[in-house]
């Protein structure tokens, strides 16, 4: 692993179980932020494969893609 890889591994373990901490659950999320996202799952087929490439980690499409 290159220094600046090792650098934002580093940087990235450094905030993440703060941000987790902090973002526990989907309260903070706007109504129409979850009815998009339950929206999304709807479309998807039985057992999907889904790719979350966004911020933050798959503690909502994640979970409930896997139910």
């Amino acid at each position: 692993m290159s220094d600046a890889e090792e650098r934002a591994v580093t940087a990235y373990n450094t905030i993440t179980d703060a941000h987790a901490d902090y973002f526990q659950g989907t309260e903070a999320e706007l109504p129409v932020d979850r009815a998009m996202i339950e929206h999304f799952i709807s479309l998807l087929p039985t057992a999907p494969r889904v790719l979350d490439a966004g911020c933050g980690w798959e503690a909502r499409v994640g979970t409930v893609c896997r139910a």
